[in-house]
């Protein structure tokens, strides 16, 4: 691009950043100079003005420092109003969201977000399918991050290898079948993470390289434990304890869907109760207490 094209292009991001700043009209009677083009990127929440309302500044990706740097006026976004499409109200300041604009009926070109599009929406997915063979417990094999005071909901399908060499099929049966539905749970595993803790062995579905039933349940292969844990970094590790003392080769794929619920002690005080670190306090009505009447 030589200096000519490139004052050029400034020249339009500039019209273009000057246009989104006001509130520009989505239709129009006069002639237009160029195709407008609605805009669209990567924003961070400064401020969630309540009921899906937000004031968000757009992020521009520096290629040098390999992260998201703040967009500046007049050709980047700056504390600009945006709804989420949704009218979500969950997101928070700090996260990351796409925005886009669209026209409204009203004939006004608005900033909609997407505040659970991302990792820091209301829920995550994650998954894994790993190959193992051998005779040993592995570390920590797949890692969610930021998984702590969350709901996690995991489903694993274990299958047998046909055997080693190059003929063996890994796994030995891979037919559409029954897995966490055999389990009476859709996911097998519905647990609550508060902090980090030591490992936990999940339920899971193992077949035969035929495809027959092994078992099911946290000892589905006997002595072959599939385990989580959320370490105090909020990292949902995932690991093999083998403890047959002889070789496995099997295959596991494991899915995880993780909502989160907040920090605790959470946003809402509820109950007729104050503050339970204060036994001066032991349940009075408000007002009660002898040293704040009402």
């Amino acid at each position: 691009m030589n200096p000519i094209q490139r004052e050029l292009l400034l020249s339009r991001r500039r019209t273009a950043a000057e246009r989104a700043a006001d509130p520009t009209p989505g239709l129009r009677d006069e002639p237009i100079d160029r195709v407008e083009i609605p805009r669209r990127g990567i924003a961070r929440i400064d401020t969630n003005e309540g009921d899906g309302a937000y004031k968000v500044t757009e992020l521009w990706w520096d290629g040098n420092q390999g992260n998201w740097t703040a967009g500046q006026g007049p050709l980047g976004l700056e504390q600009a109003s945006a709804v989420d499409y949704m009218n979500a109200a969950c997101g928070v300041v700090g996260q990351i969201v796409r925005f886009w604009e669209h026209r409204s009926l009203g004939g006004q070109v608005v900033l909609l977000l997407d505040v659970n599009g991302s990792w820091a929406g209301s829920q995550r997915v994650s998954s894994f399918c790993v190959h193992y063979s051998g005779t040993e417990t592995t570390g920590a094999f797949h890692s969610v991050p930021e998984c702590k005071n969350s709901f996690l909901e995991v489903g694993i399908d274990v299958r047998r290898c046909s055997g080693n060499g190059s003929s063996a099929e890994h796994p030995g049966y891979t037919e559409l079948a029954l897995t966490g539905g055999y389990l009476q749970f859709g996911w097998c595993n519905s647990l609550a993470t508060w902090s980090g803790g030591d490992w936990y062995s999940l339920k899971y579905m193992a077949r035969q390289s035929n495809g027959t039933i092994e078992g099911d349940g946290k000892n589905a292969m006997i002595n072959f434990h599939i385990q989580c844990r959320v370490t105090a970094a909020g990292n949902l590790d995932f690991r093999i304890e083998n403890l047959t003392g002889g070789c496995i080769s099997a295959v596991l794929a494991g899915a995880m869907r993780i909502v989160p619920f907040g920090d605790p002690p959470g946003v809402i005080e509820i109950g007729n109760c104050c503050c339970h670190d204060d036994p001066d306090w032991d349940c009075y009505e408000w007002g009660e207490h002898p040293d704040n009447p009402l």
